[in-house]
């Protein structure tokens, strides 16, 4: 079997160096023939897949949340048939803690040598894709505007650090929703997430229960813009439970989405900054992309 294996070297707490040995070793046992390729800067993955892909029956992923999503825009624009095996390696890990993949890189290797494939559902937004969510307003900016180097030192709670600083500074962002089936959302929010993932910015949790990644629906969380200390204590305590049956909160599944404002908006997809439209569509790609799992989630 032929992989190509795509390293971001300065992913998360750059460990991959340790192991690099070790796992070339379970992979070559395994039956693989690894073409390595390092990126150096934001886009490589997407491009080295776009470039070489088609010539390999499987892609490794050894990075982050914005790696992996690189290689899905890759594998999406040249519509690819190939599985792709994970190694997380980033700081929150979102997609990996939602699929069932850990992030001891040893452990995650043998799951790729071992494991099985199955099919689960990509997000399209406009002309590009996200694995696990498209998000807007509180805590989006922090996903992109936090240094690397802190994101090494401090990890997730980087993030968080960064999220603190935004609230005093946010403004509420009004947009009109419309799903598939007719139905309109429309509010001034404190952030919104469509998502496919029971983990966002590993702040936000989601029962297992609730997320099917293979289903063809978002879950789709709309948090309303607090008018007083009393709504923000409100939302705080639904997020931090879990329970969005709250008024403060719009939550639904949609398979497809209209978003719209009177001002473009910035978004965050799978925590890489994307400066959006005033008019966005977006879709569920059901079961568009292939991933090796552990056996035990088969």
């Amino acid at each position: 079997m032929n992989a190509l294996m795509i390293i971001n070297p300065v992913s998360g707490k750059m460990i991959l160096a340790k192991y690099f040995a070790d796992i070339s070793r379970i992979l070559s046992e395994a039956g693989y023939a690894l073409d390595v390729r390092l990126t150096t800067a934001k886009g490589d993955a997407q491009k080295i897949v776009e470039n070489c892909g088609e010539n390999f029956d499987t892609v490794i992923c050894c990075g982050g949340d914005g790696t992996l999503n690189e290689i899905i825009n890759g594998i999406m624009s040249k519509k690819l048939s190939i599985n792709i095996g994970y190694i997380p390696c980033g700081t929150t890990n979102d997609f990996a803690a939602s699929i069932g993949i850990t992030t001891n890189v040893i452990k995650a290797t043998r799951d790729i040598a071992d494991g099985n494939v199955t099919s689960v559902d990509v997000g399209k937004f406009s002309d590009t894709y996200f694995s696990y969510v498209a998000s807007f307003g509180a805590f989006t900016q922090s996903s992109y505007n936090t240094p690397q180097n802190m994101k090494n030192t401090l990890g997730h709670f980087a993030y968080v650090l960064e999220g603190v600083k935004e609230i005093p500074y946010l403004k509420p962002t009004v947009v009109s929703i419309t799903t598939e089936t007719g139905e309109k959302y429309s509010d001034e929010y404190f952030m919104g997430a469509i998502s496919n993932s029971t983990s966002i910015a590993g702040i936000i949790k989601l029962d297992e229960k609730l997320v099917d990644m293979s289903d063809g629906l978002f879950e789709v969380m709309l948090v309303k813009f607090p008018k007083n200390i009393i709504d923000l204590n409100t939302i705080i305590t639904c997020v931090n439970t879990g329970n969005f049956n709250n008024p403060c909160i719009d939550f639904f599944k949609a398979k497809e989405l209209v978003i719209e404002s009177d001002d473009s908006i910035s978004w965050a997809l799978d925590g890489e900054l994307y400066e959006g439209q005033k008019t966005e569509l977006i879709k569920n790609c059901n079961k568009a992309i292939n991933i090796i799992l552990p056996s035990k989630k088969q």
